[in-house]
């Protein structure tokens, strides 16, 4: 068995990244035309500052997130990640309307909004989906840095946040 350390850091196979960018495009393209759809996304790419957003993105709440709510994972058994991964994801979801009631008044009213919490049950279901299959939190990590990106990058994330 390896330690914590090279369970955190190790990288799937290339059928691993295969079923990963599968996943996250199926996930991509869903929650892309639903938020359209619905108005919670609207097209508004804007580059100014995308670089440093990207770069805190990636940390915070990509790679955070990911070890809290997925890491676990990677210590389950196969025949208990199922029921690891249903409990990973509840409490994902939970975590977005009690960080922003706790923390974060600025996304109250998003982080309650029932389109952007089916939009962040998807990524938390393409998330774990992702670790469970290939016992790493790479492309899970991956998945969450680059929805969050896009959404502020492109899809009008920011002024949701005031920022």
């Amino acid at each position: 068995m390896p330690g914590g350390l090279q369970r955190l850091t190790a990288l799937p196979d290339r059928r691993g990244w295969l079923l990963s960018g599968l996943i996250y495009f199926l996930f991509a393209a869903i929650s892309v035309l639903f938020g359209l759809e619905t108005g919670i996304l609207r097209w508004q790419p804007d580059g100014s500052g995308l670089l440093a957003m990207a770069l805190i993105a990636l940390v915070i709440p990509s790679l955070l997130e990911e070890l809290f709510f997925r890491a676990p994972l990677l210590w389950a058994t196969r025949g208990r990640a199922f029921f690891w991964g249903a409990i990973s994801l509840a409490l994902f979801i939970l975590w977005h309307p009690l960080n922003a009631w706790l923390f974060l008044a600025e996304v109250r009213i998003l982080f309650f909004d029932p389109r952007f919490l089916i939009i962040a049950a998807g990524l938390g279901l393409a998330c774990t989906m992702s670790t469970v299959m290939t016992r790493s939190i790479v492309p899970a990590t991956l998945m969450h840095w680059l929805t969050v990106t896009g959404w502020k990058g492109l899809f009008g994330g920011e002024q949701f946040i005031g920022a």
